[in-house]
């Protein structure tokens, strides 16, 4: 996240652009495509980094996946189970409506 931040502020400052980002990638340790995201401004125009740091006081970004960034919701071999349920069903051109993952991810856990 410090790193999104300080991409940001060189970007405000106007001494980089994105377009530098993107023509040279190995020279930046925050990809162009996550930059992106996080260069977009709100409705009151301040950018998704600054809101994040100044207001919500974030110092770094949670871990992806899972609830809360913790991992897999429910163990990884119950949710390959439910993905290859899933694949199967859709493959067999019968997926799955709204109301039946519902069902399976509260049996899932249930279990």
């Amino acid at each position: 996240f410090e790193d999104v931040c300080a991409l940001g502020s060189r970007i405000m400052r106007m001494e980089l652009k994105m377009y530098t980002i993107q023509k040279y990638p190995e020279d930046f340790s925050v990809p162009y495509s996550t930059m992106a995201g996080w260069i977009k401004k709100d409705i009151h125009g301040v950018p998704k980094w600054q809101l994040e740091r100044d207001v919500l006081h974030k110092t770094k970004l949670p871990k992806s996946g899972g609830v809360k960034g913790g991992g897999t919701v429910f163990g990884e071999a119950a949710e390959r189970e439910v993905c290859k349920s899933m694949g199967r069903a859709a493959l067999g051109n019968m997926p799955y409506g709204y109301a039946e993952i519902e069902c399976t991810v509260r049996n899932t856990a249930i279990e």
